[in-house]
């Protein structure tokens, strides 16, 4: 998603809309779905939020929220450890996709394993996918301090979320001032 310099007036608004650009957030949202988003106080927020975040290069990202602050994270072997406790994934098929090469232009076709995983205290189980062993399928235990939020893409091995530094154009760790939206998940035109 471009991102915005908070001049524009419609940041004032309660709502917005935003098209999705990447394949981050599949299956539950593909590029070129327009959606709604709200704002939202950092108190309001809960696992399981899909929300829009401003990374401190003021590039708009849609991210799962994973956990809150005062909670420990990891991944191990591709699925979180959220408080020391595994968060199932079911088996639930495959997904495919296409990806468009933003510089070439080129279409290629993707396909990955589909799961239903569902976070403690949230709604309804939600789909991600796994394309395979990949760098972020293992991290490091993070405890989150105050007004820290950690987010992870759906389509995790394909997402640039809070597993990876900043420093590697990646969106790290966030506070809670750069979770600018909520997604109304009744909002999404196809």
């Amino acid at each position: 998603m471009a991102g915005c310099d908070g001049s524009d007036p419609r940041e004032a608004l309660p709502f917005k809309a935003y098209s999705i650009a990447s394949a981050s957030m599949e299956p539950n949202f593909s590029p070129n779905e327009r959606l709604m988003a709200w704002r939202i106080e950092e108190t309001d927020l809960a696992r399981g939020d899909v929300v829009i975040v401003r990374s401190d290069r003021g590039e708009d990202y849609i991210m799962r929220l994973v956990a809150l602050p005062g909670d420990t994270v990891q991944m191990v072997e591709g699925q979180i450890v959220l408080n020391d406790t595994l968060i199932e994934q079911q088996p639930a098929g495959r997904h495919s996709w296409t990806e468009t090469n933003p510089v070439t232009k080129e279409e290629r076709k993707r396909e990955a394993a589909l799961f239903h995983e569902r976070l403690p205290e949230s709604g309804a189980a939600y789909s991600v996918i796994d394309t395979g062993s990949t760098a972020g399928d293992n991290t490091s235990k993070v405890t989150l301090g105050e007004g820290e939020f950690f987010m992870l893409g759906d389509n995790r091995d394909h997402s640039a979320d809070s597993r990876y530094s900043p420093i590697q154009r990646r969106l790290g760790i966030v506070r809670g001032e750069q979770i600018t939206r909520r997604i109304d998940l009744d909002s999404i035109i196809r």
